[in-house]
């Protein structure tokens, strides 16, 4: 009759700690090729945005260019809100 153990007879002490680990460290490499590289004025705008947001609930970002600014979307009455916010306190203008 076969062993009733459900540890794998051909595993050797310490492989699936050594698999675990390589599955995080390969996790881990994996997510942080998934890290947005955003540029300096991206995140400024990024921040300003998150900033504001608390004004404008609603608001999404559509756009954050390269060069900086911020395109968003938001209901029509949040839409005066969140451009006076981003202007009046972080100097963009919205269009």
């Amino acid at each position: 009759m076969p062993p009733t153990s459900s540890a794998s007879p051909r595993n050797c002490f310490g492989v699936d700690a050594l698999r675990r680990g390589l599955a995080v460290v390969g996790a881990a490499a994996w997510l942080a090729g998934c890290a947005p590289n955003l540029t300096p004025a991206q995140w400024r705008a990024w921040d300003a945005f998150q900033d504001c947001r608390e004004l404008a609930p609603t608001a999404t970002i559509a756009v954050l260019p390269p060069q900086g600014g911020v395109r968003f979307r938001s209901r029509d009455d949040e839409r005066e809100i969140m451009s006076r916010c981003l202007n009046e306190r972080h100097g963009y203008s919205i269009r």
